[in-house]
């Protein structure tokens, strides 16, 4: 697809690659104009794959557009260019993700006054998204890059599957360890699930590994529904799937685990997973299995587990923020 010491457009140095995957690579790139390193994300070819750059773009000028001062902890496009047929989005280059950094550490859990730190600036890029009516639908650590090597400066990173609540979902998003229930069950869906995702990724990130790892989505259901409990039967009469997954008296349909012990809901709740109270009540309410009962990015940053990042007297001043916010 590319050669070491090509420019695109005449103007990007492609040098090495930084990670591949369905949508192409991503590849580190010197620009010669600004004297300084971008990463060049290089799409594949195809009609489907350029749709969603094309979507990818739409939404990170739009998100561009808005958030003048770069200030929002999302990734900043740079410009975009056709190269030998490929669309590419030249982008800042960033560092490491919170993936690679759980994996240096050997899967360890993370400081928690890192996690809290990582959890504030995703939350405030939520809210964000949210007034933009933009649901980014693919939050994990991986796409959660470090700003600097070492520090806690993040940006949200692949609006690839991105899409703007009045136009058409995509039926198939999000990746399985982060996906919410209501894309499973196929009830419609909306800004909510990325707060979900946000709660599986704080979760693995305070704990090592991944809070809901199934191998299917029936059984990534089960685990679900052990620890946060099962939606009402009003909200399942509304979701597609809701037979493939209970019974005709909505009952939850019981399989065995990796173990082969059965997967009971509601056998493993979350505040028996973590030591810190705070953050299980977090959890349990960004978490809740119906997704108009989460809680917003707005509400999440005045929960007392997010509070405690603060010394008490900035206390005051980031919930005075927080409303401001509201207020807009």
């Amino acid at each position: 697809m590319w050669r070491a010491h090509e420019q695109v457009g005449y103007r990007y140095e492609l040098l090495e690659g930084l990670g591949r995957g369905a949508f192409g690579e991503v590849v580190r790139a010197f620009d010669h104009k600004t004297r300084e390193e971008v990463a060049v994300k290089i799409v594949r070819a195809g009609r489907e794959h350029m749709q969603l750059a094309l979507n990818e773009i739409n939404i990170l000028m739009k998100i561009k557009e808005r958030d003048i001062e770069n200030r929002k902890n999302i990734l900043r496009i740079k410009d975009f260019i056709v190269f030998r047929r490929h669309i590419c989005i030249i982008t800042e280059k960033l560092a490491t993700s919170l993936y690679q950094l759980l994996e240096v550490g050997c899967f360890r859990p993370l400081d928690p006054q890192n996690v809290r730190a990582f959890a504030i600036q995703l939350l405030f890029s939520l809210a964000f998204l949210r007034g933009l009516g933009v649901v980014h639908s693919d939050i994990k650590p991986e796409n959660v890059l470090m700003k600097q090597q070492d520090k806690v400066g993040i940006k949200l990173i692949d609006f690839g599957t991105s899409m703007f609540l009045h136009d058409a979902h995509y039926t198939y998003i999000q990746s399985r360890f982060y996906r919410a229930p209501e894309v499973i069950l196929g009830a419609n869906y909306g800004t909510p699930i990325d707060m979900w995702s946000l709660g599986c990724l704080v979760a693995e990130l305070s704990m090592g590994s991944p809070l809901f790892a199934g191998e299917n989505e029936q059984e990534q259901l089960s685990l679900i529904f052990r620890s946060v409990g099962v939606p009402g039967q009003a909200f399942l009469s509304q979701c597609k799937h809701t037979a493939k997954y209970f019974s005709k008296d909505f009952t939850p349909k019981i399989i065995k685990g990796k173990d082969g012990k059965a997967i009971i809901p509601g056998s493993r709740p979350i505040s028996t997973l973590f030591e810190e109270p705070e953050l299980c009540r977090f959890l349990e309410k960004v978490l809740r299995v119906e997704p108009e009962a989460r809680l917003t990015p707005l509400q999440a940053l005045a929960e007392p587990w997010i509070l405690a990042y603060f010394p008490e007297d900035m206390r005051k001043e980031h919930l005075n923020d927080v409303l401001l916010k509201v207020k807009k």
